[in-house]
């Protein structure tokens, strides 16, 4: 979009930079001087993540540069945060992701060869530190145990290490402000208990592929239970090439449901935010069944890429209770939180069915999957799709999931803040 434009400062010694897009090219002020690169002339655009301090008043934060390589040899360098002054940086991440995206599709447009990259991590190179060649073995080492024991040991050990992280604290609060009426000795054993669910998701990653060894029509496997209502989904989904809006959240086992449906030879696509270590989120990658054709890094191309999966029919299914500092406030729990109402502004725009999806874990260690719905959209006066209200019902579905088994889902994560 020709008018767009992204300000900031790199550092206390660099100077505002104001970059632009026009009809033909990225056009920037540097000191004094006036530069551009035409779109046709962009050979890379390449994203990364750099850790810097006093971000947002958080003491560190990772965030994306973006650097674009011309076929001359010429670069120029973009940020999602501005340098206010020492100890002291803002965050502005909408302005950056709007301006990247439109970078991208226009250079895109102008040069089909361009190469669009992203890097979780900001030292280039295939070099891997030490951490991650642990977790690499672990994971290797891992992936040669009986599934079950896989699951039982990641289970067990987070049982043990969760309570004694900063994570038990937020979680305990969470509980305490969601349930008032628990007591402390219950609030900590559903809290042992969310450590246990995650660390069996944990380690229930590497297995994926194993798990997944089921064929519609089958009811039951060893690892899995499909509802009726969901076997008689998925079977709509595959034998019509019906598309459908699907929204899910952390509860259970919430790494299942997405290839589960790719394994049925069914089309969803899941847009995911991405691991900041780079080398460990090529592993959790490479665990994923379904690979790229399943997943979306929410990067600054994820909105081309999710509308290419919309036109050719595909479902869309959106985990939706984290907390995005740029949403909108819904209730949950009685509470104010901020989340993305990207999935209530597909179902706005898109006129597909909307349906629920969960997975529960059961008492005998196998995974129901369930489903709840039609979820109706809610309107305004004028019969418009209302973004706010539509997006608090869906989040009053997760509410009502969440209180049916409060020790599967994740207290741990601070999705009510102050700001």
């Amino acid at each position: 979009m020709a008018g767009a434009k992204h300000t900031f400062r790199l550092g206390f010694l660099s100077p505002l930079q104001t970059f632009r897009i026009t009809p033909d090219a990225l056009e920037w002020t540097d000191r004094q001087d006036r530069r551009r690169i035409a779109f046709g002339d962009i050979e890379k655009i390449h994203s990364y993540k750099v850790r810097n301090f006093g971000v947002a008043g958080q003491t560190s934060a990772l965030m994306w540069r973006c650097k674009v390589h011309a076929r001359d040899g010429s670069t120029a360098t973009l940020a999602q945060d501005h340098f206010v002054r020492i100890g002291l940086r803002e965050d502005r991440g909408l302005s950056f992701r709007f301006f990247v995206s439109t970078l991208v599709a226009q250079a895109s447009a102008a040069n089909p060869r361009v190469s669009v990259s992203y890097d979780q991590v900001s030292r280039p190179g295939e070099k891997k530190g030490f951490s991650t060649q642990v977790v690499e073995r672990c994971f290797n080492l891992l992936r040669r145990l009986n599934p079950d024991h896989t699951s039982a040991l990641g289970g067990y050990v987070m049982r043990i290490i969760g309570p004694l992280l900063p994570e038990h604290r937020i979680g305990r609060d969470n509980l305490a402000k969601a349930f008032p009426d628990l007591t402390r000795p219950d609030l900590d054993k559903i809290l042992r208990n969310v450590w246990e669910n995650y660390g069996r998701v944990c380690s229930g990653i590497l297995n994926l592929d194993r798990t997944l060894s089921f064929r519609l029509g089958e009811k039951n496997s060893d690892n899995l239970f499909l509802s009726e209502a969901a076997l008689r989904l998925l079977e709509e989904l595959r034998r019509d090439r019906t598309s459908y809006l699907l929204f899910t959240a952390h509860l259970a086992n919430w790494e299942i449901p997405a290839p589960l449906a790719r394994a049925l030879g069914i089309d969803l696509v899941v847009p995911v935010r991405v691991q900041h270590l780079g080398p460990i989120a090529k592993l959790l990658a490479d665990a994923r069944p379904g690979g790229a054709e399943t997943y979306i890094p929410v990067t600054s191309d994820a909105a081309y890429k999710l509308k290419s999966a919309i036109d050719r029919g595909a479902s869309v299914a959106v985990m939706i209770d984290q907390h995005d500092a740029d949403g909108i406030d819904v209730m949950f729990f009685g509470r104010t939180c901020k989340v993305n109402p990207a999935f209530a502004r597909l179902a706005r725009s898109i006129d597909w069915p909307i349906y629920g999806l969960r997975a529960i874990r059961l008492p005998d260690g196998r995974l129901c999957i369930d489903v709840t719905g039609p979820v109706e959209r809610s309107r305004d006066s004028s019969g418009r799709v209302d973004i706010a209200a539509t997006m608090q019902s869906f989040m009053s579905v997760v509410e009502q999931w969440v209180r049916e088994h409060p020790d599967q889902w994740m207290w741990l994560h601070r999705l009510w803040r102050s700001k």
